[in-house]
């Protein structure tokens, strides 16, 4: 790695970690779960995604690989076991957060 970290999401990668924000706050309404989200997406290159790639078990992670293909990621960082099951996706390849940071480091 060239020791930096770009994160590329679609709009539609961003409206779900919002969707999954709120039910949190609606889950744990005791628990202070407020998530710097909109910090992170200023740090986020939102892109158009074209791209309609179906290599996923789950038709739902399917817009992650779109959008890192579209977007010539190197690797999806994910604790999903239906996107990590995919692997590799051309020169994309899909890794647990452990494995990204290994590499990192590495």
């Amino acid at each position: 790695m060239e020791g930096r970290v770009d994160v590329v999401a679609s709009k539609e990668i961003v409206d779900e970690y919002e969707e999954i924000v709120l039910r949190l706050k609606q889950k744990y309404p005791r628990i202070d779960t407020r998530i710097p989200l909109q910090e992170l997406l200023l740090k986020f290159e939102i892109i158009r995604v074209s791209s309609d790639i179906q290599a996923s078990r789950d038709p739902d992670d399917n817009k992650f690989i779109s959008c890192a293909v579209d977007g010539k990621c190197l690797y999806i960082v994910s604790g999903d076991d239906d996107l990590l099951s995919v692997g590799n996706y051309g020169d994309v390849e899909i890794l647990t957060v452990a494995e990204f940071l290994s590499r990192l480091d590495g």
